[in-house]
């Protein structure tokens, strides 16, 4: 199986269990922008099958431009093959305004 497929199999199965749509041709054309919508977020997945995962600012600016420009809130999730290490991660600016987050960071 090709690196492709398999990042095409992993947003297939996070969308079918988050709830979320797996955006079809995800990159390939204007319209086909990032890889799983939800109603209010907008998520680019990245894996790897090796030990390291190259992230680049300018992946983060397009997720934040595409998002913010539909609405959405950015989201990235990234994995490693096989080893449970499976995370997600939001702007900051976002996380400040979560009263969670606040009710977390003093222990309650």
């Amino acid at each position: 199986m090709t690196e492709r497929q398999k990042s095409d199999r992993r947003e297939k199965q996070i969308a079918k269990e988050e709830g979320g749509r797996r955006v079809s041709g995800s990159g390939s054309s204007p319209v086909a922008k990032e890889d799983i919508r939800y109603n209010g977020v907008l998520q680019q997945d990245k894996r790897s099958g090796s030990k390291s995962q190259s992230l680049k600012l300018e992946d983060f600016f397009k997720l934040e431009y595409h998002a913010l420009n539909a609405g959405k809130l950015p989201v990235f999730s990234i994995a490693f093959d096989n080893t449970g290490i499976d995370y997600i991660g939001f702007p900051k600016w976002w996380l400040r305004n979560q009263n969670w987050w606040q009710e977390l960071k003093e222990g309650k």
